[in-house]
C-alpha cells in the first residue's frame, strides 16, 4: 500500500528591494545608507497532508514555517546585521507582517543567509552566523546567497529549497489487544555543516507511536538535514504490557532533500514473516520503491 502525494515545488521566496533616496551621484553611495526591505512571499509549495492549516499550493508561509531569519554579513565574512521573527502556531496566528524584514546598509556587495523552519516536535540552534545549525524533528529551510545594494533600484528574489526529508511510519493492520506500546529509533547527524566525522553529532532519538483504540497512528518524523543521513537504520519495536519489546523489525533507509521516506503496510502481519513496504516520495511527487529484504 502505497501513499502519494501532489506534485510540488518546495521553496521559501524572498524579495530583497532596495529603496532609494534621491539627489545624491554613483561616487559618495558607498557613504550613503540605503533601507533594504526583504519580503518573504507565500510558499509555492504544496503542503497536503503535512500540516492542517495549509493543504494546497501557494499557502500562506505562516502556514507553513513559524520561525523566519537572516544574517547578512560583507562578502569577506564580517557581520553587518540579522533578524528573525516567529510565532508559536498552536496559540497564535502569524503576525500580518510574517516574513517581512528591513535593514539599512551601504552600497556594496553582501552575502545573507536566510534559514526558516516549523513543523515537527523538536527544535533547531543556528550557531556561527548561520554557518552551522544544530537540531532534531524540524521541517527547515535554508539560503545563502550573495547580492548586491547599490543607488539603482533593484530587486533580488531568492528561492529557499527545502533542505529537511521526513520519515512516516504508517501502519494499516489492528494492533493486538496484547501491545501496550509501539517505538521508532532511529540515530541521525543533528549538525549542518558539521565538518570532521567527529563533529557529526550523530544522536540516537526513540519516539513512541500512538495507539488510539486498536488503531496505529501514522507517525511523522523530519530530518533536517537529510542530505548528512543517508543509510538510516531504523527499528520499530512492539512491546506487550512490558518495559522489554517483544518483536522488533528493523529496516534500513535513505532520506533526501525535500522527501519523504515511507514505512507503510501491516507491521503485525510483518512480525508474522511478511512484508512491510518502504516507499521514497519525491516531495511530494513520483515513487521510488525500495523492496524490504
Amino acid at each position: 500500500m502505497f501513499y502519494r502525494v501532489k506534485k510540488a515545488i518546495p521553496a521559501v521566496v524572498l524579495v530583497c528591494a532596495t529603496v532609494l533616496g534621491g539627489g545624491c551621484t554613483k561616487e559618495n553611495d558607498a557613504e550613503r545608507q540605503f533601507s533594504v526591505k526583504f519580503n518573504v512571499a507565500s510558499l509555492g509549495v504544496d503542503v497536503e497532508e503535512m500540516t492542517k492549516a495549509a493543504t494546497s499550493s501557494g499557502a500562506a508561509i505562516g502556514d507553513v514555517v513559524n520561525t523566519i531569519g537572516y544574517v547578512i554579513t560583507t562578502e569577506a565574512g564580517s557581520y553587518v546585521t540579522s533578524n528573525s521573527s516567529s510565532f508559536n502556531p498552536a496559540t497564535e496566528t502569524a503576525p500580518e507582517d510574517f516574513g517581512t524584514f528591513s535593514a539599512v546598509l551601504p552600497a556594496g556587495g553582501y552575502y545573507i543567509r536566510l534559514y526558516a523552519y516549523g513543523a515537527g516536535s523538536g527544535s533547531i540552534a543556528m550557531t556561527n552566523l548561520a554557518q552551522q545549525f544544530e537540531g532534531y524533528d524540524k521541517d527547515f529551510f535554508f539560503l545563502g546567497k550573495s547580492f548586491t545594494v547599490s543607488s539603482d533600484e533593484t530587486t533580488v528574489s531568492l528561492s529557499v529549497p527545502r533542505e529537511s526529508a521526513m520519515l512516516r511510519i504508517q501502519i494499516s493492520d489492528k494492533v493486538p489487544s496484547s501491545v501496550s506500546k509501539v517505538t521508532v529509533s532511529l540515530s541521525t547527524k543533528e549538525k549542518r555543516s558539521g565538518g570532521s566525522a567527529a563533529d557529526d553529532m550523530t544522536k540516537g532519538r526513540t519516539y513512541e507511536m500512538t495507539i488510539t483504540g486498536d488503531v496505529l497512528g501514522t507517525k511523522d518524523i523530519y530530518i533536517p538535514f537529510a542530505n548528512r543521513n543517508n543509510q538510516t537504520d531504523v527499528t520499530i519495536k512492539v512491546f506487550e504490557n512490558s518495559e522489554t519489546a517483544s518483536y522488533s523489525v528493523p529496516v534500513t533507509v535513505n532520506f533526501y532533500a525535500n522527501r519523504r521516506t515511507v514505512i507503510s503496510g501491516n507491521l503485525f502481519d510483518a512480525l508474522n514473516g511478511k512484508d512491510l513496504a518502504i516507499t521514497i516520495q519525491d516531495s511530494w511527487g513520483s515513487d521510488v520503491n525500495v523492496p524490504l529484504q
